[in-house]
């Protein structure tokens, strides 16, 4: 017999998107994750200027676009991380 988790019973629910603590370090007190769920070509606004769109499907992977500002650094979180620790690297022609 398999349980949901916890996340899965509160998507079947519904209502409003709801939030979860967020189980990293770097997240204290009254942070949490916001959980929303969305179908293919789906949208999700933040702050009015950054749109995130569920374009592709496919197995475990979800293809992700995001219309932002420039002024608004998008990165994976791999190389997010690359440049905490290294810099952000230059071009070289």
């Amino acid at each position: 017999m398999r349980f949901e988790t916890e996340v899965e019973q509160m998507d079947r629910e519904p209502g409003p998107a709801r939030r979860l603590p967020c189980g990293s370090p770097t997240h204290k007190g009254e942070d949490a994750m916001l959980i929303l769920s969305r179908k293919l070509n789906e949208r999700i606004v933040i702050a009015g200027n950054i749109t995130i769109t569920v374009v592709e499907i496919r197995g475990d992977k979800i293809r992700l676009g995001i219309e932002a500002p420039n002024s608004v650094p998008v990165h994976r979180e791999e190389v997010y991380q690359h440049i905490q620790e290294h810099g952000p690297q230059r071009k070289t022609a």
